[in-house]
């Protein structure tokens, strides 16, 4: 489940780190003779959205990461997922609510995998009964 979201939010962050706006030429108007256009720079989503753009972009992989650290170096004694596992799936959870118009959409699936990650933690590492064993029957 987590490398499935690794991957995603990997993937996500490449996508949305290479989108390019603008950089197209316009028509403003045009005389007898020629159109007169208009160059527009292109513009990266960084220069755009700055450090946050960056962080909300960037967050799907580092929930990903520490929720994977967090589940991988769990005490087995110790029932649940624990709250280094929980919070950052549930704060990745709200950022794919709460952006759901922007890049919500691209956070929720990498959300779900997260969260189906600590919601069935603990059945992964249940231990389970071995069946007996049969006795060996000696001949003589």
């Amino acid at each position: 489940m987590l490398a499935i979201a690794y991957v995603a939010s990997v993937a996500a962050l490449v996508g949305i780190l290479g989108i390019h706006s603008g950089g197209g030429t316009i028509v403003v108007g045009s005389t007898g003779r020629a159109a007169i256009t208009v160059s527009e720079p292109s513009t990266s989503f960084v220069q755009e959205e700055g450090f946050w753009g960056m962080f909300v972009a960037g967050f799907p992989l580092f929930a990903t990461v520490i929720v994977a650290s967090a589940l991988w170096l769990r005490p087995p004694e110790k029932s649940g997922p624990g709250p280094w596992a929980v919070i950052p799936a549930a704060l990745l959870a709200a950022e794919g609510v709460l952006g759901i118009l922007t890049i919500g959409i691209f956070v929720i699936p990498t959300a779900v995998l997260v969260v189906f990650a600590c919601a069935t933690f603990s059945d992964f590492r249940r231990l389970r009964p071995s069946a007996p064993q049969p006795e060996s029957i000696e001949q003589p």
